[in-house]
Parts: structure tokens; sequence; C-alpha cells
């Protein structure tokens, strides 16, 4: 099975080498983007790497959660080697500025390129890792056998395998037993994902529960100087009630426009901060806001006499702000089928948070949540109406779901110093072919 994915992935590598001789780039940085995921880094970057004498760390993440979340991990490695290089790895756009934005302690944010022969040894020689670390279920054939053969380890850290995944898992077993028995450890997030992988071919002595890194998530204290200065750059009266729907999708935007004249009739000074899961997406949203004749700007063009009722961020890296402002959030990708987001952001802020029915990729997040009552789950439009009208209603309802949400996150936190402490190893130690 790995032969036939080669074969048709170099066919790709061809293919995607030909078409770029005759592409017309809009702009240099998706030039640049195209090129990399080619392998073709800049000479800057493979130069500064190059020049180490200590260790090189290649950590990759899917998209902007895994990136933020590996921010945590990536101080701590650096504390303890200062002397390392760390090269992080992104499979979209977005992951990628939000790496060179947000992580200060990179020595080169990269764009992950396609995962056929080439390209991935082309990245390999350019950056030479002592170490190769991966987040969540990121398991790419190319890389991990080419690793293997370079006798690079490879850590798979975070891990956490969704029943949906395992069944496409188990249905390419072919495929992918294979590259799950080339990988050196893996820390788990939790005993369910901890069986799932060594019924993917795991051995049980290199499978360790962590718990999930998403609780040791960077969160800055907001004092009340600092909120009063974000309400004053919006606008907004420190009395306003604020709605943050935060990484929404198609068809949810459309839900919080329509409710939101509903809400304002019994709050009148109800603000709705809508942020968008994918920038792109900006034109979208504003059209249907156009369509309902609600009064709304982007953040960036926010004008001094201008008091906005919708507010849509059109910059990255800043939603958090936004949280620590709010008096409800909603995280969106839940009330369509996209498999939810990361409501601990919210949480850590002591914001009370809703979400929708579709969890799957905050499964265990989300369960924990409604048990220790730290957050709402509703099912549909006339639910998320109802339960935010009573947040906002109910200041000591308000403050019950926010500290109890807070304390999960306080209560759970801790799988970042364990997943040092256990890669540790292979550290120190010469490395060595890994035995199957």
């Amino acid at each position: 099975m790995f032969s036939i994915y080669k074969i048709l992935s170099s066919f790709a590598a061809l293919f995607f080498t030909f078409f770029s001789f005759f592409i017309h780039f809009s702009s240099k940085e998706k030039e640049e983007e195209y090129k990399e995921r080619l392998g073709i880094y800049p000479d800057e970057i493979i130069n500064r790497i190059k020049k180490n004498d200590g260790k090189n760390f290649l950590i990759h993440g899917a998209s902007v959660g895994e990136i933020k979340m590996l921010k945590p991990l990536i101080t701590e490695l650096k504390k303890r080697f200062p002397s390392s290089k760390i090269i992080l790895s992104a499979m979209t756009k977005t992951g990628w500025n939000t790496a060179k934005k947000y992580i200060n302690d990179i020595d080169a944010p990269i764009v992950f390129p396609f995962d056929s022969p080439p390209f991935i040894k082309r990245l390999l020689n350019s950056f030479k890792p002592s170490l190769i670390l991966i987040a969540e279920t990121e398991i790419w054939p190319v890389l991990i056998n080419e690793a293997h053969k370079n006798n690079i380890p490879i850590i798979l850290i975070n891990g956490r395998i969704s029943n949906k995944s395992f069944k496409r898992y188990m249905l390419l077993r072919m495929l992918f037993i294979p590259c799950i028995k080339k990988i050196s450890l893996f820390l788990m997030q939790s005993k369910a994902d901890a069986k799932k992988i060594k019924t993917l071919g795991a051995k049980p002595e290199n499978v360790i529960v962590t718990g999930n890194m998403k609780f040791d998530l960077n969160v800055a204290n907001i004092s009340k100087d600092e909120k009063e200065k974000i309400f004053k750059s919006l606008n907004l009266s420190l009395s306003s009630f604020v709605i943050v729907a935060g990484s929404t999708h198609n068809k949810e935007e459309e839900i919080f426009v329509k409710l939101f004249p509903k809400w304002k009739k019994i709050f009148k000074n109800l603000v709705l901060i809508i942020a968008p899961r994918h920038l792109e997406r900006l034109v979208e949203v504003e059209k249907i806001l156009e369509k309902n004749g609600i009064k709304w700007t982007r953040k960036t063009e926010i004008q001094k006499s201008f008091v906005p009722e919708i507010i849509i961020i059109d910059t990255l890296g800043e939603l958090t702000t936004f949280y620590s402002i709010a008096t409800v959030v909603f995280v969106g990708g839940s009330l369509v089928p996209i498999g939810g987001h990361n409501i601990l952001e919210p949480m850590a802020y002591g914001v009370p948070v809703i979400f929708g029915p579709y969890m799957e990729n905050f499964y265990d997040i989300a369960n924990l949540t409604l048990k220790k009552r730290g957050g709402i789950q509703v099912d549909n439009e006339d639910s998320l109406f109802v339960n935010i009208k009573d947040i906002l209603s109910n200041p000591k309802k308000r403050k019950l779901i926010g500290e109890a949400g807070l304390n999960i996150v306080k209560e759970n936190r801790g799988a970042t110093l364990k997943t040092v402490e256990s890669i540790l190893p292979f550290l120190k130690k010469p490395l060595e072919k890994i035995k199957n």
C-alpha cells in the first residue's frame, strides 16, 4: 500500500513542479508559499538553521489551534535547550501566519510541503532535524518513512484519534499501520486515544497518556485598565453587553445576524462581535449583514464617531483579546458539522461559553465542560437564542458558569511539562535506528 502511495505522491510531485512554471502568482508571498509546498525554502532561513551547533527540532501542527497549543511547549524547549533551533511547520496559511505572529521562540516558521518523496527529502536535507514532533493526528506516510530511514525519531504529541479518523485509519490500515510502527513514542491525550493507537499497531510500551496540552494555553491576565482600553478602541461603553461569536463558519453567521435584532430589543446596549474562522470569508459575511440592514464595521475600520452594533474581526491572532471582554462567547464550527473549535480559550478568562452539537474534535473537553457545568451546549437556533438571553439576563448564572469553566482549565493543566519530560530521553542519548 505504501508503494502505491509513494508512486502516486511522486507523480503528484512531478505535476506540481511542472505546474509551477505556468502559475501567475498574485503576490510574492503566495509564490513563496507555493515554493515551500515544494520543499524549497529561503536560503536565509536554511543558513540560519545550518549554522546551529545544537539540536534542531522540527515541530508540526496542522493549523491555528495546534500552532497556538504548541507555544508553551516551544517556550519550555527553548528554556531547557537554549542553543537549539526550532522549525515550526504548519499545514495551512493561517497556521503559518499565526506561527510568525504569535510565537517568538521559533527560528523558522515554514509551510509544510506536499507529502511526496522529493519534497520531504528537501525538507529534511534543508533543516537536518534531530527530532520531529507531530501534533495530534498528522500522520504523513512519506515524512515518517524518510525520517525513519535517516534515523530521526518521530514523536506524536498531544495525540488524539476521533472515532471518524479511527475508522478511516482502520480502512487504510495497510498504509497507516507500517507508519505507526515507525513512530518512536506516542503521547496521547486520554486512555481512549491510547487504546485506539495501540489497536492501530503501536507497541504498548511506546504509548503514554500525558493529558491535553490545550489546557496549558497562555492567557494573559487582563487588568481593568486594559479592558477599558479595549472597550474604548471599539467605541463601546463599559456597560455594554458583548456577545462574541468566535471561529464561525458558513451558516453560523446567518443565525447570529437573524437572532441579533431579537436580543437587541431586550438588551439595548448589546454588541455582537463576529470572528470568522477564515478571513477570506469576510466579504461573504458582510453581504449577509448588508442584506439585513444592520449597522456594522470591520474592526480595522472603526471610526471615532461611529458606534457599531456588529463588529467583524478582520485581523489574525486577536480573538482571545475579544474573548476577555465578552459577556458570553459562542465558539463556532459547532452549529454546523465541522467538529468544533477550542472552547478552553474563553473559559480561561472566566467567560461563560456556548457551543453547538458538533464537537467531535473536542469531544472529551466538551463532555468534561458539560459534566462540570462550565459551559452550555445548544442543539439549534432556538436553543441558542434562549440560552444567550438567559445568560445576559442573569449575572449570577454568568458568574457561576464562568468560574466553573475557569476551574476546569486550572485543574487540568500540566500536559506540556509531562510531554517535555517524556521526550527528554530522546535528546540525551545518541540517535539510534528504531527497532520494530
